[in-house]
C-alpha cells in the first residue's frame, strides 16, 4: 500500500467530524494531497483538520452542502 493510499485510510476517519463531507485525493506541485471537503470553513475545523496525515499534505476545499441525487 502507498502512502497516499494509507493517509486516505486515515483520512476516512475525519468524515466523524461534524462539517466534512468527504475525503479524496488531490494533487499538489509536489505531488499527491489528501483533499478533505467541508459545508464551510470554520474555527473549529481549522483546528480538528491536521496540515499531514501520515506524511501526506491535507488540502480543505470548501464546497458547501453535499445532497446525494
Amino acid at each position: 500500500m502507498t502512502q497516499i493510499e494509507k493517509a486516505l485510510t486515515a483520512a476516512q476517519a475525519l468524515l466523524d467530524i461534524e462539517g466534512v463531507v468527504g475525503v479524496g485525493q488531490g494533487e499538489r506541485e509536489s505531488g499527491a494531497c489528501v483533499v478533505v471537503f467541508v459545508a464551510a470553513r470554520t474555527p473549529r475545523l481549522a483546528v480538528a483538520i491536521p496540515k499531514q496525515i501520515l506524511g501526506v499534505p491535507v488540502d480543505v476545499r470548501d464546497t458547501g452542502p453535499l445532497t446525494a441525487h
